[in-house]
């Protein structure tokens, strides 16, 4: 959907990985995998209610396009405000 004209000599991708321990209990729900691109645009606590919502409303939905289309959608509200 967009693209990025990268002009440098180090890696563009880097891997800097975090593990996260988390006792499943009965109150979780679900779990959001995702790379930091998501939390640069929400938090943990907003993704998890954009989840939770759209599971309310639409059961069958999908969550990772939903969290998809809003992160695109916030980037494009970004550019175009520059």
């Amino acid at each position: 959907m967009f693209t990025i004209n990268y002009i440098g000599t180090s890696p563009y991708i880097t891997c800097l990985p975090s593990l996260y321990h988390h006792q499943v209990s009965p109150r979780d729900k679900f779990l959001i995998l995702s790379s930091d691109g998501l939390y640069q645009y929400f938090t943990y606590e907003e993704a998890v209610s954009e989840v939770e919502l759209l599971i309310a409303a639409f059961p069958k939905g999908d969550p990772a396009q939903h969290l998809i289309k809003l992160v695109l959608t916030s980037m494009s509200c970004l550019i175009s405000h520059k």
